[in-house]
């Protein structure tokens, strides 16, 4: 053999050396598909996670709104009384508080 032919091996090897070494290295397509299932599966799981907690959040607090309305309209209707009190010329004591205004 010539050294020109040598060579033509010598390249010839390390060539393809070098891309079956990038091939074996280099994930195959179908283990980066499942990487990327597998990440959004998770991300997934995690915003129903995420929106059970909100949703719990929420139902606390609309639970408080309704408990401060029900409160709102007491003080309002309480107060109402006593504007009627007054205006009736009745004197002290004022009509009582409603327990409901205690806690």
């Amino acid at each position: 053999m010539n050294v020109q032919g040598v060579v033509i091996v010598v390249a010839a090897l390390l060539g393809s050396t070098g891309i079956s070494g990038y091939l074996a290295t280099r994930p195959s397509r179908s283990t980066r598909e499942g990487a990327l299932i597998d990440q959004y599966q998770e991300r997934y799981a995690e915003q129903v996670s995420e929106m059970k907690d909100m949703k719990a959040g929420q139902a606390e607090l609309e639970k408080r709104i309704r408990t401060l309305e029900r409160r709102d309209i007491s003080y309002r209707n309480y107060m109402y009384t006593l504007i009627k009190h007054i205006e009736e010329g009745v004197g002290p004591p004022p009509p009582p508080m409603p327990s409901d205004l205690y806690s």
